[in-house]
């Protein structure tokens, strides 16, 4: 993954991203992709109560997107403003929830 500017750029397994842009789905697919530093106790905390994940997580639907010739893997590109917090999540499922349109 890297981040440039305005888009986050990662490089999708070609199966996994003709899953990804089906719309013939039950229950609608995101791409989530999680920025993460390097040390896994910099970024994941856990106690009895709870899980903590640290740093960054973006968000995309690929649905209806074009299929790709390509044999191994695609770039997909990610805008940086799509962060996935616990309002996102709440907003994302209430879409679905009512039919808003899907998440594209």
């Amino acid at each position: 993954m890297r981040i440039d500017g305005e888009l986050v750029h990662y490089d999708l397994k070609v199966a996994n991203y003709q899953r990804l842009i089906s719309t013939q789905v039950l229950v609608p697919r995101l791409l989530v992709l999680l920025h993460m530093p390097a040390g896994v106790t910099d970024w994941i905390g856990y106690s009895q109560d709870h899980i903590r994940l640290s740093h960054r997580a973006y968000w995309h639907s690929l649905a209806g997107q074009p299929s790709t010739e390509n044999a191994a893997t695609i770039s997909v590109s990610v805008p940086s403003s799509q962060l996935l917090d616990a309002d996102t999540l709440v907003a994302l499922m209430n879409r679905v929830k009512y039919g808003d349109g899907g998440l594209a």
